[in-house]
């Protein structure tokens, strides 16, 4: 829950033409064709295994297509950016936070 919601903070905090674009990749990808072009997976993601969504994942960030690999990694980067934007997950890394400046 605290990861949807950090990710839902930073979404909101992107200038209006970075959530447009945001929105057209999850429409696409929400959709069949697109989810079956864009992310290699022919179920719906909700009822896909781990295995499926893995491979599904793992396919989009080696795709020899740019477009493939962008999806991936807008993803990827924002999803990672809400992880560690929350103090509690620092210490599990060993970070003990930002410098006092």
């Amino acid at each position: 829950d605290g990861l949807l919601r950090r990710l839902d903070d930073a979404i909101t905090a992107f200038p209006a033409h970075m959530q447009a674009e945001l929105s057209q990749l999850l429409a696409l990808l929400a959709s069949a064709p697109g989810r079956l072009t864009l992310g290699g997976l022919s179920r719906d993601w909700p009822d896909a295994g781990v295995p499926e969504l893995q491979a599904a994942l793992q396919s989009m960030r080696t795709s020899r297509l740019a477009l493939r690999q962008q999806a991936y990694h807008a993803l990827h980067d924002l999803t990672g950016a809400a992880y560690f934007s929350d103090p509690s997950t620092w210490a599990m890394l060993g970070y003990p936070g930002p410098l006092d400046i």
